[in-house]
């Protein structure tokens, strides 16, 4: 199909939630790698052993919230070719897990059964990074790598209780720039007619 656009205008960028589920990009952990996020994930859980485990929502336990959450962080920099920070801190992080020159990056990881979830970032502790991605790990190894949204866009929205009782911004994937290598291969289709 041709797309003609007039001088001057812009085709408006896809979101993730115009993108069939199959074009994201997944990644898979090696063994090794798994293993070493099951010991990142055990380090980091005995942190929050003083406050209950931290977040956890549904019936997972704390130790099944963090080896989700450094899966995904794994998978993110196998990705893009960053290093996890294996260090562990008291609470938390400083609100963000990489960076990428003067930009900072979260990384926010689901485990849900639903295809589509949305990105979600708690109020507390305050956001702080630049960009906001969302990973969906959808087998114990697997990452769907969906898409991202800016400090701007999370903060924008108004809290709410989802999922459970904590409030938490929740920005849906029509809201969600596509990871960048996926962008630029939609371009490429979508400008090959024009």
């Amino acid at each position: 199909m041709s797309q003609h656009v007039p001088t001057g205008e812009k085709i408006p960028e896809p979101t993730a939630a115009d993108v069939p589920l199959h074009a994201f990009p997944t990644v898979e952990l090696s063994e090794e790698q798994f293993q070493r996020a099951r010991e990142i994930a055990e380090s980091r859980n005995q942190t929050y052993e003083p406050i209950d485990g931290g977040r956890v929502c549904g019936d997972q336990t704390s130790g099944d919230v963090h080896l989700t959450g450094v899966v995904g962080e794994m998978a993110y920099a196998a990705l893009t070719g960053n290093d996890v920070d294996e260090s562990t801190y008291e609470y938390g992080d400083g609100g963000y897990d990489f960076e990428s020159g003067s930009i900072t990056i979260d990384t926010k990881t689901t485990q849900t059964h639903i295809d589509r979830p949305s990105l979600i970032v708690p109020i507390e502790p305050e956001p702080v990074a630049d960009l906001y991605f969302l990973l969906h790990r959808i087998d114990t190894r697997t990452v769907r790598v969906i898409g991202f949204a800016t400090y701007g866009t999370v903060t924008n929205h108004r809290p709410i209780r989802k999922p459970g009782d904590t409030l938490n911004y929740v920005v849906p994937q029509s809201e969600l720039h596509l990871p960048p290598t996926l962008r630029v291969k939609i371009q490429d289709r979508l400008y090959s007619d024009v």
